[in-house]
């Protein structure tokens, strides 16, 4: 019976050569990283966007998945280079029975392709298993990955106010809410993918070079001996591969990262429309907005066309550069297969081989679209980080704890172009006291109070408070209601779980909302739910279970009416008689529940006056 490949030290071969690739390759991908991070753009991008993921130190079951994950890649690679010599000896016996050549007698032949299909349908099964483990073991290594940085990336956006400080800066970033939920995402997908792609692309052409080089011989053309000719014309058919990839998946770096914005932008537009419902509906502009929606569509479509066509020119020359090596290897080697110089079995591993090495040094441009989407989430990453970092380094007003009671130094608060709004300042106050912020639209009295919380860059100066773990609060028009619980949205921010059912339903009942008292475990989107003014009562609620020392409320009653407004404010200092109170408002039948009123008369000036 025929028997080429001797299997019987195939698996101590296989675990040694395995072992050695497996080494040689840890050693090779650690060194590439540490040029790629040191010497390249986007490695440096790379590594200040999620670098920090990997080190040794805290990462040690990271390391093991890394590793587990290389170990497979060498596995598959060495499975391959079996299946090449085995799927050659197999169907080689099939040519060597055939009568009209007449090597072996046809039941060996058939004998031996029996055996030899068997234990290709084995490696097969093997291929299989491994292909299982990895992607199981990709699926873990994703999603811890994705987790760490989804946590690493929403961190540092609502670090010191970043998310709205980032409005200042002169390059501000579109949609970081897309970057944070999606290119988190695609930024750990497709490395991960490339990584694993390269190494195996590089451990094919480290295993299969030798073999190519042993398959390879002498092509005469026109009178020419060509040496090695097989290795000769599949270095330069994989470097017209290589231009042309180039030439059609250039593009697709930029194509991507427009895609991006364009879908975000157009998204956006949508959750707009669905949270201004009411508000365009009073003006009754659909029209107009589903021309606006439109635009941005249109706008997506076009440049997603552009990104389609380039995949497909890119998929179809994938195709036909593959069919054509597997032509070329079969051209070059049949003249060698006449003669006699080169057996059947010899030009089937020619054909194989040469496909697979094309496939491994055309792995790059082949997957230049995954590249392009990684390139394009890096680089909305990294804008993101650097938007966060130049919105921390804008100017501030100056903060320090104080124990009950609130001073204000010198504070000026300016315009983005520099129009001085208030100049000077100085207040201080003291527990159970109160100022009453008077002025004109647009005099600077909301913008005083986003100066004093760190939000306006705008500002300087110094601003003395009691520190946060106390309680300054500061309460805004529109009070900000969570998605969740209403238990949740009525003591917002602080743990749900300090408060008591008894407490939350007393305060409720106490600004007038009784009605919600039994629904504090409903999940809802409260902000959608509440009107305007039972959302005011909500943030009057919550001062009130908070118990801060100083609390800084902007027209906190404006869509409550004169009677529900006295009401409140009286309760507030019946509950916190030592509160300090600054309120920002138009009306003044709040003055008597203050000490003092701060007029702000536009241009820098100000007046401070006793209410009593």
């Amino acid at each position: 019976m025929l028997n080429r490949t001797d299997w019987s030290d195939q698996l101590l071969d296989s675990l040694l050569w395995v072992i050695q690739a497996f080494v040689m390759s840890a050693i090779g991908v650690a060194l590439a990283a540490i040029l790629l991070v040191r010497f390249t753009a986007w490695g440096a991008q790379f590594a200040r966007v999620t670098g920090g993921y990997f080190p040794a130190t805290v990462r040690s079951q990271v390391w093991g998945e890394l590793a587990a994950m290389l170990l497979l890649v060498v596995v598959a690679v060495r499975i391959n280079l079996l299946l090449v010599y085995q799927f050659a000896d197999t169907f080689g016996a099939l040519h060597l029975g055939d009568p009209q050549v007449g090597a072996v007698d046809a039941a060996d032949a058939s004998a031996s392709f029996r055996r030899g299909l068997l234990i290709v349908v084995i490696l097969l099964l093997a291929a299989f298993v491994r292909w299982g483990l990895a992607r199981w073991l990709a699926v873990r290594f994703d999603l811890r990955w994705q987790t760490w940085l989804t946590a690493k990336v929403l961190g540092d956006w609502l670090a010191d106010r970043a998310y709205y400080r980032s409005r200042f800066i002169d390059e501000t970033v579109d949609n970081p809410d897309q970057r944070i939920s999606m290119d988190v995402e695609k930024l750990v997908r497709r490395s991960r993918q490339l990584a694993v792609g390269v190494v195996g692309a590089v451990v094919t052409v480290a295993a299969f070079t030798s073999l190519l080089w042993d398959l390879s011989g002498s092509l005469g053309i026109g009178g020419l001996s060509i040496p090695r000719a097989l290795i000769i014309f599949g270095v330069l058919y994989v470097i017209v591969v290589a231009l042309v990839t180039v030439r059609i998946a250039g593009p697709l770096v930029g194509l991507e990262f427009w895609n991006e914005r364009l879908a975000a932008n157009y998204r956006y537009a949508l959750v707009r429309l669905r949270e201004s419902a009411e508000n365009v509906a009073f003006y009754r502009g659909e029209q107009a907005e589903s021309s606006g929606v439109l635009d941005r569509f249109d706008a997506l479509v076009d440049n997603d066309r552009a990104v389609r066509l380039h995949r497909l020119r890119l998929d179809a020359w994938t195709l036909v550069s593959g069919v054509v090596a597997a032509l070329l290897a079969a051209v070059i080697q049949a003249p060698r297969v006449i003669d006699g110089t080169l057996s059947f079995e010899g030009l089937l591993q020619s054909i194989l081989v040469f496909v697979l090495l094309e496939r491994a040094f055309a792995f790059a441009g082949r997957r230049f679209g995954r590249y392009a989407a990684l390139r394009s989430a890096l680089d909305r990453l990294d804008a993101l980080f650097a938007a966060n970092a130049r919105s921390r380094a804008l100017p501030t007003v100056g903060t320090t704890d104080t124990t009950h009671a609130v001073r204000v130094d010198g504070v000026e608060v300016r315009t983005p172009l520099g129009e001085v709004l208030v100049e000077g300042l100085d207040v201080t106050l003291s527990p159970g006291e109160g100022v009453v912020v008077k002025g004109a639209s647009g005099s600077g009295k909301t913008t005083l109070l986003r100066g004093l919380s760190g939000m306006w860059p705008f500002a300087d100066g110094h601003f003395g408070r009691p520190p946060d773990a106390d309680g300054t609060l500061f309460v805004s028009q529109t009070p900000y209601l969570p998605l969740g619980s209403l238990r949740s949205a009525v003591v917002y921010p602080a743990d749900p779980a300090g408060f008591g059912d008894a407490d939350l339903r007393t305060a409720l009942v106490r600004v007038q909302l009784g009605h919600l008292a039994e629904r504090l475990d409903q999940e809802a989107d409260w902000a959608k739910i509440l009107s305007p003014g039972e959302q005011q009562r909500v943030a009057f609620a919550r001062v009130i279970l908070l118990r801060p020392s100083a609390v800084f409320l902007d027209e906190a009653t404006s869509a409550i009416d004169e009677g529900l407004e006295h009401w409140l404010y009286s309760l507030i200092r019946e509950e916190l008689p030592n509160l300090i109170m600054i309120s920002v408002a138009h009306r003044s039948t709040i003055e008597g529940h203050h000490t003092h009123r701060l007029n702000i008369d536009g241009g820098g000036r100000w007046r401070m006056t006793d209410i009593r």
